[in-house]
């Protein structure tokens, strides 16, 4: 069974690290697509640093935004590894573990995000406006903030994804998986950081 989320995957081109990050874009989609999801991928063109790259995303993603069917975001660095079991509805946004509504450390995890409803486009609508208008300032990474603030105005009802099935491996893990993981977020950012390369 599918989510029904039209999920958008983003990349830049160009260089060497952005084209890594095209083709791991390239395999998200046939992972989705073989357990019956839809996904569009979306070249971003050159990019603009790591931090701008990401600011960049929610914006692009608005002009995705249709009321008739919830829109959604995954790192171009998931891999999935089961069926995906979340049914936005009747929530307006999902994302990764809010745990008890509060989330930590003053941002928003934006690995994995979608939105529909009134409050769920417009905690898109805020969080592309907040991004958009960093763009013309600094490039401070602020993505995820931007996110939590986007979500504390409007106040959307959320679905949490448990950690469990958003399994971040660590140094030497390998299979067999814990059997709750629905994918695995390798950290491919983190090494291509340091070059602000994305």
């Amino acid at each position: 069974m599918s989510t029904g989320i039209l999920w958008h995957v983003f990349h830049t081109s160009g260089d060497p690290a952005s084209d890594e990050y095209g083709q791991m874009a390239m395999r998200l989609k046939g992972q989705l697509e073989a357990v019956s999801e839809e996904c569009v991928v979306v070249d971003m063109g050159p990019r603009n640093g790591w931090m701008g790259s990401c600011l960049r995303r929610a914006p692009l993603l608005l002009e995705k935004m249709n009321p008739d069917r919830p829109v959604g975001l995954l790192d171009a660095d998931i891999e999935i590894l089961k069926p995906l079991p979340w049914m936005i509805e009747p929530h307006e946004f999902m994302v990764v573990d809010l745990g008890d509504g509060k989330p930590r450390q003053k941002r928003m995890p934006a690995a994995i995000v979608a939105f529909q409803g009134e409050r769920g486009m417009r905690t898109l609508l805020d969080w592309a406006i907040f991004c958009q208008d960093d763009l013309h300032k600094t490039f401070a990474l602020r993505e995820q903030m931007y996110l939590l603030d986007a979500w504390d105005k409007a106040r959307p009802s959320t679905l949490a994804i448990k950690p469990a099935q958003h399994y971040v491996p660590k140094a030497g893990d390998k299979p067999p998986w814990p059997k709750d993981a629905v994918l695995l977020h390798w950290p491919a950012s983190r090494r291509l950081r340091g070059a602000e390369r994305m």
